[in-house]
């Protein structure tokens, strides 16, 4: 959405004013002063201090991804002849603002190697993120990216089967090959830890088989650990040239690179594919890892269903319902990710 879609009269009018300033030797640095704007106004515009639609109120705070991945306030705006996505972590999600910038700096890198990632502009200061207080008293990291061009991955072709592994395995061999990023585990310390998210007695020794399992067959063969993107890709694909970009790094931590094709396998059987040799054959023909590796796919992908069981079964005892307010639904995702799981590595 423009950014004159977005703003009230009195937004427009400084916005203007910034653009029209002799100072500004590039679009980033008027970039920068309009979202110093925006931080500024945001905690005003929640007030309602200004008349803002519904739909103008949507830009500024409406989550655009949730399920297992974390999620993102963001508003898009085109300016100076070039568009860029504004993002901020939502309230509902505790990442903190080195977990934002170890995914930008993924998204760098890779944007370094020609792929189409969104990478930050920095601020005036050199850094990633800056932090803006959104309600009263709520801090959350702020980044402005690139805006990346294109429709979302139709998953349902053979093609994106193809699409997705090149992309998944030239993430992991880029990003392993330059060694570079400093990233902590993040998937086995939220599994493991009994009090992460609340205690949940009646998920936790699923979720212990998971990773008993794991660490059982990570016993009997050699897996790959790296930087891992850590949910389901976010691939968009650019229809004038097709080219395909990758989107949303919040989610970039150090692990088993078989979670990570453990995601993009769910997310091919969901589109309904049930011969995934086009989707493994192009994701070792760039990844690092052995193909030996893949006999142990299915307890990462138990590991993914336990993650998502540990996610509803808190979204269920706190009564979330941001991104799905459906009666009954987290107490189905959470049955259908504990009877999968059972099925993966049950007793």
């Amino acid at each position: 959405m423009a950014f004159d879609a977005l703003a009230t009269p009195e937004l427009r009018r400084r916005m203007g004013a910034l653009l029209a300033r002799d100072d500004f030797q590039s679009v980033e640095h008027a970039l920068v002063s309009a979202v110093d704007l925006l931080e500024h106004d945001l905690p005003s515009l929640s007030n309602a201090a200004y008349e803002l639609t519904s739909q103008q109120r949507g830009v500024l705070s409406s989550p655009c991804r949730h399920g297992s991945s974390r999620s993102w306030a963001a508003s898009q705006a085109t300016f100076g002849g070039s568009t860029w996505v504004r993002r901020s972590t939502s309230s509902s999600w505790r990442i903190s603002r080195a977990d934002v910038a170890n995914g930008l700096r993924a998204a760098a890198i890779l944007a370094h190697k020609g792929l189409r990632t969104g990478p930050a502009v920095q601020t005036r200061a050199g850094g990633l993120t800056r932090l803006v207080q959104y309600p009263t008293g709520h801090w959350h990291p702020l980044a402005v990216l690139q805006f990346v061009e294109g429709e979302p991955l139709d998953w349902r072709t053979t093609e994106a089967l193809r699409m997705a592994g090149t992309m998944l395995g030239t993430l992991h061999r880029v990003l392993l090959e330059d060694g570079s990023l400093e990233l902590q585990d993040q998937l086995f310390r939220y599994l493991i830890d009994d009090d992460a998210w609340g205690r949940q007695p009646n998920v936790q020794p699923s979720v212990a088989r998971a990773v008993t399992a794991v660490r059982s067959f990570e016993a009997e063969c050699s897996v790959t650990y790296g930087p891992i993107y850590g949910d389901g890709l976010q691939v968009l694909v650019d229809k004038r040239d097709g080219s395909i970009g990758l989107i949303d790094w919040g989610t970039v931590s150090r692990g088993p690179l078989l979670f990570d094709l453990a995601l993009t396998v769910h997310a091919a059987q969901r589109a309904g594919h049930v011969d995934l040799t086009e989707l493994f054959t192009s994701y070792l023909a760039t990844a690092p890892m052995r193909t030996a590796e893949l006999e142990g796919l299915r307890y990462y992908e138990a590991l993914m269903w336990a993650r998502s069981a540990k996610y509803f079964g808190y979204r269920l005892q706190h009564q979330v319902l941001l991104g799905d307010p459906r009666p009954g639904a987290n107490a189905e995702s959470l049955a259908r990710a504990l009877a999968t799981l059972e099925r993966l590595v049950g007793e």
